[in-house]
């Protein structure tokens, strides 16, 4: 149902409507794409949650991968006037396996918060191969930002489920607080880890 709604708004949208019937539907979708992402995080934190979760593994392009999620995110920075800055290194493989639309979405998760978080400034994401076989790439993708920082006993509840560090000062940032604990969950079944280094302020 919730796909249907979304699905009828953005048919609207591509008519010619009034401006102020336009600016309803726009609000119906939007809130539709965030029930629907609400919705998506808790049945992913059930299937984590009780092992059912499978990665969908198959061969996808690194250069695709990489313009689709700094397209996506070149357009959030951009509405905050905030410089987004991709470099990735020139030995990355063309071809790699693995599950190409959780790795999609849990670098637009992570870039998605550096945007959340930085009033001003700019966001960084570099990728490169740290090492390399005939069969296994180990990737390294960083993101930094000139964000509003986190003190560091805030990193390690970070990842807990519904975690929201300081809600009062950022309670006009939207979200479930499901979204890093997921995507720790994620980035270990694939067999990976990540890590926050973080400053107050900066």
């Amino acid at each position: 149902p919730m796909n249907s709604i979304i699905g009828m708004s953005e048919i609207l949208l591509r008519e010619d409507l009034e401006n102020e019937t336009r600016e309803s539907v726009m609000q119906i979708h939007s809130a539709g794409q965030g029930l629907l992402g609400i919705i998506n995080d808790i049945l992913d934190i059930s299937k984590l949650d009780s092992g059912k979760m499978e990665l969908n593994c198959g061969p996808y392009y690194t250069h695709s991968l990489l313009q689709d999620v700094y397209h996506i995110i070149e357009v959030q920075a951009r509405k905050k006037g905030l410089d987004f800055t991709m470099n990735a290194s020139s030995d990355i493989p063309h071809q790699l396996h693995g599950d190409v639309t959780r790795i999609r979405g849990i670098l637009i998760n992570i870039l998605n918060n550096a945007v959340k978080y930085t009033p001003e400034g700019s966001i960084t994401f570099n990728i490169r191969v740290i090492d390399i076989t005939d069969s296994v790439a180990l990737m390294e993708y960083t993101i930094s930002d000139t964000g509003i920082g986190i003190k560091e006993s805030a990193i390690e509840p970070l990842f807990d489920s519904f975690a929201r560090f300081d809600r009062k000062k950022n309670a006009n940032i939207e979200g479930t607080g499901l979204g890093l604990n997921i995507t720790k969950q994620l980035v270990e079944l694939m067999g990976g880890n990540i890590n926050v280094e973080s400053t107050v302020g900066k």
